[in-house]
């Protein structure tokens, strides 16, 4: 609740994430009412809770959102520094489109789509530049590339800040991801 009110005294927006856990689905009744009027908006993770609830066949859960908050701490763009949280995304290593593809059962795949060291906060200009592949992580030394046919635009270079992918490429599950991201 400190946070709410924090968020209040300075006008920032905040969003509480409801995770079910054990035989508690959300927040109690009173105080949903006290985030409300504090303008605080509070999302659920549940497991069968995907972006498009009527496709089924998706794996873009919101529990990576959860995920990548509790792995990866706080949105901010790993490239630029941006941290403007209506801006930042979940960006997959191993994309979600491959991981559909991959011989593996569900259960795996969900796992894999799900999993916050699979992901690295980007701001929507850098995700969309990683989803194309104009920008690459090299996955022996761990730095940005950006592909020749792009290297002339100075938009790019310059929006980049940090060009060391270690900090989030910090683990062996993320470099597994970012092996099959490649292979």
């Amino acid at each position: 609740m400190l946070y709410a009110a924090m968020a209040k005294i300075d006008s920032s927006s905040m969003t509480v994430y409801q995770v079910k856990e054990r035989d508690l689905d959300k927040l109690p009744e009173p105080d949903r009412k006290v985030m409300k009027k504090l303008g605080v908006h509070l999302e659920q993770i549940d497991k069968g809770l995907t972006r498009n609830t009527e496709n089924n066949s998706s794996l873009r859960f919101k529990l990576f959102t959860y995920n990548m908050l509790r792995v990866r701490g706080a949105k901010k763009c790993a490239w630029c520094d941006c941290d403007v949280p209506q801006m930042i995304e979940g960006a997959h290593i191993w994309p979600v489109f491959s991981i559909k593809k991959a011989v593996l059962e569900d259960s795996i795949k969900k796992q894999a789509a799900t999993d916050g060291d699979n992901g690295i906060w980007l701001c929507r200009n850098h995700h969309k530049l990683f989803d194309a592949d104009i920008v690459n992580i090299n996955p022996k030394k761990l730095v940005l590339q950006i592909i020749n046919s792009f290297s002339s635009y100075s938009y790019i270079k310059n929006s980049i800040s940090c060009n060391d992918a270690s900090n989030y490429i910090d683990g062996k599950v993320s470099k597994e991801y970012l092996e099959q991201r490649y292979s």
